[in-house]
């Protein structure tokens, strides 16, 4: 069973890497910014990181000496220090992202490993996410151009709607998982307790009992229990989308709605192996996809369930760090752990419930601004990545041929 389990988590995360690297951030270096630069991947000139940015990737070491809020952000230093060089007072620096660079990682091989992982990305990504919001003016200061801070601001509206909406995740899947249950059971008494109501008592007994398990067993106790939440969840995924097709054949057929969420859907999973053919294994990387729609909802309700749940730990997840904390500043991650996890669950229940009880006809405007939303964004992905592409191509083969050109001038100097 590890082995299978080690198998299917590390071709999910190579197809999740993949799509990552070949859609995202061949998105964000249109713009001249990368937003997090992991460090098995990146190369930096000494001159932009040195002053400013190497000092805050560093500062995460100092954990005893920040609030709640700084020492999640720290988490995730990387991003911290992107915003950093971007920024700096009167110089132009850009990152990019570089396709075909080779770099090898050793990925999570267990759900437990993959979780704390993961909690520790998301902790960081959300305060690192909100600093870099928090602090876009200070990109009048840099040297760069003015199209280009116009592009950048361009792309910090994208961020910003991105942060309020990952906030909402945990609800909105509940909500448009619901949605298409009850479209199902569409004959039901809305008082009754039948399939549509079933169904959904299982899903959010399912999130409570997690959220208990997240906030107070320790997950390396639970390896078992995790498991199967993983699996119940990606059961459901399967019985959502199944529901989901439904509803879209009787609800939005003959629209353009249900057409534009299967081709995005396709899209985002078609487009980088083919633009990136020669560098992707397609049979482990269409495997890969399928096990990868499995493990979606632990993505979003696992992952960001218990990395809400855990806002305390500012440790850095399955690395051996040192993580001794004065007893102040364990009181005060408490404290911080507790209000935005109640405050975090207060909004995804009311959000989520707020579409499950409006009219009918207002769960289908929800879904097509939802379908439009999410269809928007990964078409504009897509678009980007693609002029990214061919960008990319055009440079290496001007690269070649200045080298070959090179090549020859040198050869008529030797003659």
């Amino acid at each position: 069973m590890q082995r299978i389990e080690a198998k299917c988590l590390v071709i999910a995360q190579y197809v999740e890497y993949k799509i990552s690297h070949y859609i995202d951030k061949s998105f964000e270096t249109t713009f001249g910014f990368v937003s997090v630069l992991p460090g098995a991947f990146s190369t930096f000139r000494w001159e932009a990181i040195q002053g400013d940015p190497l000092k805050s990737f560093f500062k995460g070491l100092e954990s005893d000496k920040h609030t709640a809020k700084e020492a999640n952000m720290y988490l995730a230093e990387d991003r911290v220090m992107c915003l950093e060089i971007l920024r700096r007072y009167s110089k132009n620096w850009v990152l990019r992202y570089i396709p075909g660079c080779r770099a090898l990682t050793d990925p999570p091989t267990n759900v437990v490993g993959l979780i704390k992982q993961r909690r520790r990305w998301t902790n960081g990504s959300l305060f690192a996410s909100w600093y870099v919001i928090d602090h876009l003016n200070l990109i009048t200061r840099s040297g760069h151009s003015c199209c280009r801070q116009i592009s950048l601001f361009m792309l910090y509206i994208y961020m910003t709607l991105n942060f309020v909406f990952s906030l909402l995740l945990v609800g909105s899947l509940f909500a448009t998982f619901s949605i298409f249950i009850r479209s199902f059971f569409d004959n039901e008494d809305c008082s009754s307790f039948g399939g549509a109501r079933a169904f959904e008592t299982m899903y959010l007994g399912i999130l409570f009992i997690f959220t208990l398990m997240s906030i107070t067993k320790p997950i390396e106790k639970s390896t078992a229990a995790y498991t199967l939440m993983v699996i119940l969840f990606g059961i459901f995924v399967f019985i959502s989308l199944s529901f989901g097709v439904r509803y879209f054949w009787t609800e939005q057929r003959g629209e353009v709605v249900g057409y534009l969420m299967m081709g995005t859907l396709l899209g985002s999973y078609l487009v980088p192996i083919i633009l990136n053919c020669t560098r992707l294994n397609p049979i482990k990387y269409f495997v890969g996809v399928f096990i990868l729609i499995f493990l979606s909802p632990m993505y979003i309700n696992i992952f960001i369930i218990y990395s809400m749940a855990n806002l305390h730990d500012i440790s850095w997840g399955n690395r051996d760090t040192d993580s001794k904390k004065s007893m102040e500043t364990k009181k005060n991650l408490e404290k911080f752990r507790a209000l935005c996890l109640i405050v975090w669950i207060f909004l995804n229940a009311v959000y989520g419930y707020a579409i499950i009880y409006i009219s009918r006809d207002s769960q289908r405007f929800y879904i097509l601004v939802l379908t439009v939303l999410v269809s928007g964004t990964v078409i504009m992905k897509i678009v980007f990545a693609i002029i990214h592409f061919f960008y990319d191509c055009f440079t290496r083969c001007l690269i070649h041929c200045c080298k070959k050109e090179d090549k020859e001038h040198k050869g008529v100097e030797h003659e």
